[in-house]
């Protein structure tokens, strides 16, 4: 009797809910506590979670939306804050590309897509070789993510006022810890070099610049693994 193999989309769910998603759960309270503090409607801060579906994104317009910025200096700064999206975007379209030409589907994989679901399409993309099923686990994977994380706004914004500020918003830390414990099982030699020397290079660049410390240590790390890798593939 053949054992039964759940489809590409159910397997997409299911290895959301065991312990990416609840990651963006917390992540995603940590928003909505955020949220809630400076004032946004609950319905409004899930708006903002689907559309944006980008924490710094996110957290920038609520501050800075309750500081008074309006128009397009509040567009302006959430795009810049975003920006860390497109690189992952643009990497993730050759693996679920299922033909050459323009696909509206491709918009909609992009707008669900985060760095959480990118990860994990880096993993599941060794282990699914069809794209057409790679596309539709990716798709469910990322669904899953997006459901819990509009829960954990929700949560997140209603508790606000009834839990510390301090400990609602370290939750924000448990999806970069995650993403972490995630790339130390790859076995890409690259992304295991950068991941370790990010965490060398991030905290000594943060200290020199906490605004572009994260983004400076990380092109830095980044690079350096790409280079002494390339060349040791070379010799």
């Amino acid at each position: 009797m053949n054992k039964y193999q759940p489809s590409p989309f159910v397997r997409g769910v299911k290895e959301c809910v065991v312990a990416p998603g609840w990651g963006v759960f917390a992540a995603m309270a940590g928003f909505g506590s955020i949220a809630g503090d400076t004032g946004e409607p609950l319905w409004r801060s899930l708006v903002l979670m689907a559309g944006l579906w980008s924490m710094p994104g996110q957290v920038a317009f609520v501050e800075l939306s309750a500081e008074g910025v309006t128009g397009w200096t509040l567009v302006l700064a959430v795009t810049i804050a975003n920006l860390r999206m497109l690189p992952l975007t643009l990497a993730s379209i050759p693996p679920l590309r299922e033909k050459t030409g323009f696909a509206l589907r491709q918009f909609w994989l992009a707008q669900i897509n985060s760095v959480t679901s990118f990860v994990q399409l880096t993993d599941a993309a060794s282990r699914i070789t069809d794209r057409r099923n790679l596309g539709r686990y990716f798709e469910a994977f990322c669904l899953g993510t997006l459901v819990l994380g509009a829960l954990g706004t929700a949560i997140g914004h209603t508790v606000a006022i009834r839990l510390p500020e301090q400990g609602v918003r370290t939750l924000i830390f448990v999806t970069p810890l995650y993403l972490l414990l995630l790339t130390g099982r790859t076995r890409n030699a690259m992304m295991l070099t950068a991941a370790i020397l990010g965490c060398f290079c991030v905290p000594v660049a943060h200290l020199w610049s906490p605004d572009w410390g994260v983004v400076f240590g990380g092109v830095v790390a980044g690079t350096i693994a790409f280079v002494a890798i390339e060349r040791r593939r070379k010799e």
